[in-house]
């Protein structure tokens, strides 16, 4: 049995037991986790010496240890490493932060702790070059996922910002995979493709469905975000969007019918994948 730390929100897309908020017992991996453990021990704590004091970890080799924290504690990430660094080496293991045999992972949510070893990072090795509001490689798959788009449609990606999405797309297996030749980022997506060794389209002729993150709000440009939606995305017979303020859509919205509203964490905000048709 696996355990698969992914964001708040996404368990329904993922097969499997829900333990807590991001967290999945599962016998399967998935696209849509950041981190897989495997040989796990979770563990209720009272404050950080309590938990040092319950963890122990049947490990012979080198280690390196990362660490995730939600909620509110005494102490800082930085600080469960120091510790668990120490009574590791007072147990005569040695810490290999560059080459590590072992890679331990702590998962802190409130006052339980989950922790393992991190037989799998879903990083993407192509995003070479990241920019302002990229996405994640499990956000990505969660909305293409969400979008149920098969290898045969044409997906278009009008805010293609640095191309995770459209990548992550031509990698499960979507053949014609288009970004927007006018986007400020396109030179990224680009770049990123090419690590990546496939090739994105621009500007498609016809569209089956838009799959696209659109552009968070903020003072300056939060009147005239509704304008932009309509203005950039053109028709096509299914839409698949990751936003911040789904109030936004409320123009784009006349005519059409919300399929499917997933309230995800990232980070410290929620947003939303919305499907609609």
């Amino acid at each position: 049995m696996k355990i698969l730390i992914t964001y708040p929100g996404l368990e329904t897309l993922i097969q499997g037991k829900k333990i807590i908020k991001g967290v999945i017992e599962s016998n399967k991996s998935s696209k849509l986790t950041k981190i897989e453990l495997e040989e796990i021990v979770i563990i209720k704590f009272t404050d950080l010496n309590n938990l040092i004091k319950q963890i122990k970890i049947p490990i012979k080799e080198s280690f390196t240890i990362t660490c995730n924290r939600v909620g509110k504690h005494e102490f800082s990430s930085l600080d469960l490493k120091q510790a668990l660094t120490k009574k590791l080496k007072e147990e005569g293991l040695t810490p290999n932060h560059k080459n590590p045999e072992t890679k331990i992972h702590v998962e802190i949510i409130n006052n339980l702790a989950i922790i393992g070893k991190n037989k799998k990072e879903n990083k993407a090795l192509y995003k070479v070059r990241s920019t302002q509001g990229s996405i994640s490689r499990p956000i990505a798959n969660a909305l293409l996922i969400q979008s149920e788009i098969t290898p045969k449609e044409i997906l278009y990606d009008p805010f293609c910002k640095d191309g995770t999405l459209a990548i992550e797309a031509k990698l499960n297996g979507i053949k014609e995979v288009y970004i927007n030749d006018k986007s400020t980022n396109l030179y990224s997506a680009k770049v990123n493709a090419t690590i990546a060794k496939i090739a994105l389209k621009e500007n498609p002729k016809n569209i089956n469905q838009i799959i696209t993150v659109l552009p968070s709000p903020s003072k300056r440009t939060s009147e005239n975000l509704a304008k932009r939606i309509i203005s950039t995305i053109p028709k096509a017979t299914k839409y698949t969007f990751l936003i911040q303020k789904p109030e936004a859509l409320k123009e784009f919205l006349k005519g059409k019918t919300i399929l499917k509203k997933t309230k995800v964490l990232i980070g410290d905000q929620h947003q939303f994948i919305i499907t609609i048709k």
